[in-house]
Formats: structure tokens, sequence, C-alpha cells
């Protein structure tokens, strides 16, 4: 994906324009249309740092974070007992003596633990001076959680934290981090003076456009947070309205048939990309096009891509999820229904793996070579070893290529005893490029299955 640039085209005294590029609208219309399509238009306006937003963090005089962390859990509907926070110092901190930093100190962060499901905020202790920078940057972090809570996949490339700030706008947090976008300023005693400045990663005009689409969405033209904006930030949301209006601008249909090409061509890279050996690549377009991918089918297409890369690297775990995704938006999709089944078998789940074969097998649009593939180890797994054999055989027969099959197979012939006729299948493996298989040979000197 791209990064954010800022449109400064446009004479003096000429009607004011877009500082937001075209390229970088499409982007916040084609991400917003998506968290809609995930989760639906819960959030019907924007929440403001008061009282009647926040009761719990104004109950008491000074900013206490586990109050804030409570009240943003009531609004997103997450569980405040898996929140925790740790103040962390850094050089910000030490007293009367000079210093300069390279590049930009980290102010908040929030860890999850994917084995105890618990979040933990990290939070710069120098930010606790500025009361309204912290709390919207916790309120940034918990759209992260959001996401997170939701089990759904997002993406997770270059742009990642602008997505982060555009699923903030989206859960109700634009305008606490539109006022809170930057600041600069400066202490001083009778010896020491220190400056400083903070900022948000994303450009005003990307937070202004993303306000104006999520009013648009709610019908809410004239909101009445929109005199808390900043002039900067208000003109342009302001312009993106009048743009709507006289554009009859729809999220739905704004993203052009150039967009499904883009869709297909980046599919198609990220094959090129496969092809080449460049599996983490191949991926990461692969998200990319899930971004503008309006069609069922296709994005069908695109999960079960995902995590068929993701399982010729060997990483069947991680694959199960896309798999699944895949036959959300096509049920009926054999392919995919047959490389869970696979994946779930490889991860030691053979009875609901085959569950998923005979999907597939019941849909007729499955491969057959492959289903044979997954039978043979779906009783491989089972400890019938005569039945898996008989299967493999199967597999072999039909004479077309089937990916991993002498993996598998040669993994097979070792567990049965065969250890020289299986390590041949999986040098074959390895020779037709099979990073799996590779790796395989690379890590395992006594050729032992894994």
């Amino acid at each position: 994906m791209k990064l954010f640039g800022i449109n400064f085209g446009g004479k003096k005294k000429e009607t004011p324009k877009f500082l937001i590029t075209t390229s970088d609208r499409k982007w916040v219309d084609s991400n917003f249309q998506w968290l809609i399509d995930v989760f639906g238009n819960s959030c019907t306006d924007q929440l403001l740092l008061t009282e009647e937003y926040f009761p719990i963090t104004f109950s008491s005089a000074n900013l206490k974070i586990e109050n804030l962390i409570n009240d943003c859990c009531n609004q997103l509907k997450l569980d405040s007992n898996l929140f925790s926070y740790e103040v962390y110092e850094d050089i910000r901190d030490t007293t009367n003596m000079p210093y300069a930093v390279a590049g930009k100190l980290k102010d908040s962060n929030l860890e999850y633990d994917e084995r105890t499901g618990k979040y933990t905020f990290y939070l710069a202790k120098s930010i606790f001076k500025y009361t309204n920078w912290l709390a919207a940057s916790i309120c940034y972090e918990f759209a992260k959680a959001k996401l997170i809570n939701s089990k759904i996949e997002y993406d997770i490339g270059a742009d990642t934290n602008y997505f982060q700030y555009l699923a903030a706008v989206y859960y109700g947090y634009g305008v606490i981090i539109s006022q809170n976008l930057f600041e600069i300023g400066f202490s001083a005693n009778s010896e020491w003076v220190k400056r400083w400045s903070y900022s948000a990663e994303i450009p005003y005009p990307v937070i202004a456009y993303s306000l104006a689409i999520f009013s648009h969405i709610n019908k809410n033209y004239e909101p009445v947070w929109k005199e808390l904006l900043s002039l900067e930030i208000r003109t342009e949301f302001e312009l993106t309205l009048d743009y709507i209006h006289n554009n009859d601008y729809d999220i739905s249909t704004s993203l052009t048939i150039e967009d499904s090409l883009s869709c297909s061509e980046l599919i198609l890279l990220a094959y090129n990309q496969y092809r080449s050996k460049e599996i983490a690549k191949a991926i990461s377009t692969l998200n990319d096009a899930l971004l503008i991918a309006k069609d069922k089918m296709h994005k069908s297409h695109i999960y079960n891509n995902i995590g068929y890369y993701k399982v010729m690297s060997g990483e069947y775990e991680s694959s199960i999820n896309d798999f699944k995704l895949s036959i959300k938006y096509n049920p009926n999709y054999g392919y995919a229904n047959d490389n869970l089944a696979f994946a779930l078998i490889m991860t030691d789940n053979p009875d609901e793996g085959k569950k998923y074969l005979a999907k597939a097998i019941n849909t007729e649009n499955n491969d057959k070579a492959y289903s044979n593939r997954n039978m043979a180890l779906y009783y491989q797994k089972k400890g019938n070893f005569n039945l898996a054999e008989e299967y493999f055989q199967k597999a072999f027969e039909m004479k077309t290529k089937v990916d991993l099959l002498s993996f598998v197979y040669g993994q097979f012939l070792i567990l049965r005893g065969e250890k020289e006729e299986g390590l041949k299948h999986i040098k074959i493996s390895a020779e037709l490029g099979e990073i799996i298989a590779i790796n395989y040979l690379k890590k395992n000197s006594e050729y032992l299955p894994i």
C-alpha cells in the first residue's frame, strides 16, 4: 500500500481545494467500507472527552488510567478485566542533562498476549504531564484492542498505524484524536530550558476527510462537534461535505471499476511473488487486495490464497482462520474446504478436518487428487496406514501436480520405518521448490518426521 501524501495543488486566491490526494481519499473510502462490511455501522456519533461520554474518568479530579480504561471498555463492549497498564521511563525523564533524540520516541503502545487473552498498555511517564494527549493516545490504542478482539484479520502492512487511526474515527474517537494531533511547548528554570513537541503520524487532511465520511454515513451533516475542530481540520471537513453533496457521493459505489481491476492485478502480482518464493510479500499484497475487494467471490478467493501461501510455508495453524473466512464468503468453495481440511489434519484435528474434506467432495468443484492426498493424511493420523497408502497411491495415479504430495508422503514413509525411500520423496519435493521441504532438509539432519 501507499503512504499518505498531501496535495498542495492550486493557485493562490482560488477556491480552496482538497488537501488530501485522490489516492488517499480512495484509501479512506475502501478501508471505511471494509470496516462497515465486517463490523456494521454501530457507532452513530463521535465521542467527546466530557463527563457525558466518560463518566468514570470525570468522577475523579485527576486523570486515572484505570478509569479511562473502564470508560473505553464500556463504549466498545470490551472486558475491562483483560486490560492493565505499565508506566516506563525513558530519556525524557532525565533532569539537568542535555539530550537530543533522533526519530520519534514511543508515547504509548498496546500489547496483546494471545496465550492469556489480556492486553497491556505501556505508557511513557513523560506523557502524564499532558493529559489530553495521554487520553487521545489511549483512545487510539483502544481501536487496536477492538480490532484484535474481533478475531478478524486486517492489514498489518506499511500503513497499519494509519489504518488504526481510521478505525479510531470509525469507533468514535476521531474528534478526540483530531484535537490532539500535535503540540509544541517549552519550560524553563534558572539553568535549563526544555523544549518539546509531539505529533500524530496521520496527516490532518486524512483525519478531516475520515470525519466527514463518518458524518455522511450517519447522515449528520452539522454535527455539534464540528465547532470543536481546529480551523484547518474544520475547513477540510466542510470541503469534503460539499464534495459529497455536489457529486452524489456514495461510499459503497465510490470505488470504480478500476479498483476491481486493481484487485485482480494485485492477486496476480501476489501469485508471481509466491512463485518467486517471496511468500511474505505475496501475503502482504493479498492483504492490500482485500482492502479494495468488493465482491464476495473475490474476497473468498483472496482469503483462500492467503491461507494457501501460509500452508506452503508450513504455517498450518495460522492458515486455518484464512480458510474459514474464505468459506464464510463462499461456503461451496471446494478448494477452500479441501485446504481447510488439510490444515486441520496437519494440526492434529483429523476428525474436524474430515468434515471439511467431505464438504469439499460434495461441492464437486474440488480437485480429486488433492482430496485423495488429504484423505490419505486423515487415515495416517488415525493410524490406519493401509488406507493411508491406498489414498496416497490414488493421488499419485491421477498424474496431476499435487503440491506437497511428495513431501507428506515422504514423511509418511519415514514414519512407517522406510527412511531411505521417504527421504527420496522429500528431496523430490525440495527439487520442486517447495519451501517447507527445503527448510525441512536444512533443519532435520537426521531426516526424522516433524
